[in-house]
């Protein structure tokens, strides 16, 4: 989904963060802005980079349902989608999405991106 074409884009402060102009920055910068996010733990933000693609599924997934008017959902709910789909849709047939990466997910992805802030709901931990 990315476009190479567009040249050089201006630098995205985390405020100004969305879903779109995240997807035109390099992996490279993506994981540059999840390194910077200071709320969050910096092994939930190393796992995140390393587990990019899925990130980037799990946060379109939830840009979606926020489209649709949700203000509240289940991010085990986008994991398990995800998760069937991807029976169908990867190559690596090794590859398992772990329990252990939800709260993750929704952590990094609200923290990110200010139009999920509040759609996960968080318990505990860091």
């Amino acid at each position: 989904m990315k476009n190479k074409t567009m040249g050089n884009l201006p630098d995205i402060d985390k405020a100004q963060t969305t879903f779109f102009n995240f997807n035109m920055i390099s992996d490279d910068q993506q994981k540059q802005k999840i390194m910077s996010l200071v709320d969050v733990d910096k092994a939930d933000r190393v796992q995140i980079c390393n587990n990019i693609e899925l990130f980037k599924r799990f946060c379109s997934e939830a840009h979606r349902l926020v489209d649709r008017g949700r203000t509240h959902y289940s991010a085990r709910t986008i994991t398990e989608y995800l998760r069937h789909h991807s029976l169908f849709e990867d190559n690596d047939s090794n590859f398992k999405i772990n329990d252990h990466i939800i709260p993750k997910l929704s952590r990094v992805s609200m923290a990110l991106f200010p139009a999920l802030n509040g759609l996960f709901e968080l318990r505990g931990g860091k």
